[in-house]
């Protein structure tokens, strides 16, 4: 059986009678804290603990700034600690995020039901294939749940976006921009279907600092913007999109100007 969890349930039947024993809503989701982060930048060694059999997520970011990787994307851990490796680069390759002095880390985690079964290694399996199921609906779990087991069964993880400047690029270049330009934001195919069930903003930030956020977003979104008013030289563009029920997309790319006085001679509007 593949590594993932498991979730058993017992049915009963007796002629046309059945009773049907799931824990699952009645013992899972309420939200566990996830302690002990910690990043060594020379190894390049996450860790963290874990208190409870849990669903977990963890993000890394700017202090007071944005999210801009997604180190686990609503996975299960069991108890105790736990490590990953991590190359210290955001979403898209473009920051280092691991040695930045305002560095920081969001963490949540939700209970696994106590009819969880952990499975931590994979064997391989000749033909084993994991059995249809519909994703279920979450109207009846109970109050009191961390917001994010609502929408595990239906697909709830950080969303993958690209975000492309509508303009011709060599894509072994940093890209020059020195007139307005339209921007677009896509969120990735296997994320789209929960997204589409989704109300979400799309923000986007320079060098760090917020430029325009829209808080009614949708997939392609686009977004026009002159930077021509910019310093010369190499700046970054992020663009976060986040949803009203918490997961977040991000992706960043590099971008050179002119500067103001160089367009106005050239003539750029």
């Amino acid at each position: 059986m593949p590594a993932g969890t498991y979730r058993y349930v017992i049915e009963a039947k007796s002629g046309e009678d059945k009773i049907i024993y799931d824990l699952t809503d009645v013992t899972g989701g309420a939200t566990v804290p996830v302690e002990g982060i910690k990043y060594n930048k020379e190894t390049q060694e996450l860790s963290f603990q874990v208190l409870q059999p849990s669903m977990v997520l963890l993000r890394a970011g700017i202090r007071d700034g944005m999210l801009l990787k997604t180190l686990v994307n609503a996975q299960a851990y069991g108890v105790g600690p736990h490590s990953l490796k991590w190359d210290g680069w955001d979403e898209s390759r473009v920051i280092k995020l691991g040695a930045h002095p305002r560095l920081s880390f969001a963490a949540e985690s939700w209970r696994l039901p106590v009819n969880t079964i952990l499975v931590s290694r994979e064997k391989p399996v000749a033909k084993w294939q994991r059995p249809s199921q519909e994703r279920r609906d979450s109207s009846n779990i109970p109050d009191g749940r961390n917001v994010h087991f609502y929408y595990e069964r239906v697909g709830g993880r950080d969303p993958q976006i690209n975000l492309t400047p509508l303009v011709p690029s060599n894509e072994n270049q940093v890209v020059a921009l020195n007139a307005p330009t339209d921007f677009r934001v896509d969120v990735a195919p296997i994320d789209l279907e929960f997204m589409n069930t989704q109300r979400y903003e799309a923000v986007f930030f320079l060098n760090g600092e917020m430029l325009y956020e829209n808080e009614t977003a949708y997939s392609p979104f686009t977004w026009r913007w002159d930077p021509t008013a910019l310093p010369k030289g190499e700046h970054i563009l992020t663009a976060v999109i986040s949803t009203f029920s918490g997961y977040f997309g991000t992706a960043s790319i590099r971008f050179t100007t002119a500067g103001a006085a160089q367009a106005e001679k050239t003539g750029t509007p």
